[in-house]
């Protein structure tokens, strides 16, 4: 027999081979020890997707007063990160369902690549944005977002405009809510002279 100390009281084992040994041996030093946890499964290496509608893309939950906020403050620098990471399509103040915001993602996304390369960049497609239009008032108001992204006193609610004037030029008037292939293709054509763009093959929806 083999003697194992330690426990509450002496303990016994049948001093034989096999599995059964290794698993009282085991057992013990479980009760002396404590056990061990269970290994963590691995993580699942596939996204999980939700459709849940009040997640933050489907609301604001920004600084309600975020509109009113220059893109540069005082002492900043032009940071296209920061500022798409605060600008929502949605307008601050406004319903989602006010003025198609729930349907502006292609013109986000387009004017996002814009944010990225830097005040002169966004101006620059606010001033082609401008020679598309026709309406002389929505011309001049496109001319004035594209004069204060260049001396620095742009917000974000001009960005906001400037999606909608991106959307209202690029939406075929009485079709449905959301941009088809074509729309996105020729806006990307208008307003991204420098970008090579393959024609679209994916539809925006009425939820962007």
């Amino acid at each position: 027999m083999l003697a194992l100390t330690g426990l509450s009281s002496t303990s016994t084992v049948p001093r034989s081979s096999g599995s059964g040994v290794t698993d009282l041996l085991h057992s013990l030093s479980d009760r002396v020890f404590g056990s061990k946890p269970a290994p963590a499964p691995p993580p699942d290496p596939a996204p999980h997707y939700t459709s849940d509608p009040t997640l933050d893309h489907n609301q604001l939950t920004c600084d309600p007063q975020l509109s009113e906020q220059r893109l540069v403050g005082p002492c900043q620098t032009w940071d296209g990160a920061r500022i798409l990471n605060a600008q929502s399509q949605l307008e601050t103040g406004e319903p989602a369902t006010a003025n198609n915001q729930e349907s502006r993602c292609g013109p986000s996304a387009v004017l996002g690549t814009a944010i990225m390369q830097g005040p002169e960049a966004t101006a620059g497609l606010a001033d082609r944005l401008a020679g598309q239009v026709d309406d002389r008032h929505t011309k001049s108001a496109i001319s004035d977002i594209g004069s204060r992204l260049r001396d620095g006193s742009a917000t974000h609610e001009d960005l906001s405009h400037l999606q909608q004037a991106m959307y209202d030029q690029y939406h075929i008037p009485g079709a449905d809510p959301g941009l088809t292939a074509d729309d996105m293709t020729a806006m990307e054509q208008d307003l991204c002279p420098h970008v090579d763009v393959a024609p679209q093959q994916d539809e925006t929806t009425p939820q962007g």
